[in-house]
């Protein structure tokens, strides 16, 4: 009986292992994150890995304030060295909006995570935001 039991348990604990390992295997060659930044009840933390596997191997976008801080010769430099490396960029190119869109979504929905981890819709936070006033008074 021991043994049938050992047998199931091992059994479910590498199921969930190779399911976890398909899903961060997905998240690293595919931006589901952008998605994720779209999507009701996201988990935020499940957001927030799907951003760091898939840019784990890649360059990440340069910021404008690259650009324009450097003097003119630089930026130069800069603006040659990023149509030379367009095709190694790939990613970089393709996904600078969305890149700069959940570094800003990560950070306005801190202070809208449910006791669960997942973010609020717009009713929650309306409602989080007159139960804020109601307690004020």
């Amino acid at each position: 009986m021991k043994k049938i039991w050992f047998t199931m348990l091992a059994l479910v604990v590498s199921i969930h292992v190779f399911a976890q390992s398909q899903t961060d295997a997905y998240y690293k060659t595919h931006p589901a994150w952008i998605q994720m930044m779209d999507k009701e009840h996201v988990q935020y933390d499940e957001a927030i890995k799907a951003f760091n596997l898939y840019w784990s191997d890649k360059e990440k976008p340069s910021g404008e304030h690259a650009l324009f801080s450097a003097t003119d010769p630089e930026k130069a430099t800069t603006v040659q060295s990023i149509q030379k490396k367009k095709n190694a960029q790939l990613p970089a190119v393709t996904y600078a909006i969305e890149y700069k869109k959940f570094m800003h979504w990560q950070q306005k929905v801190l202070s809208y995570l449910n006791e669960d981890g997942t973010v609020m819709n717009a009713q929650e936070r309306i409602e989080n935001w007159k139960k804020q006033l109601e307690n004020r008074k």
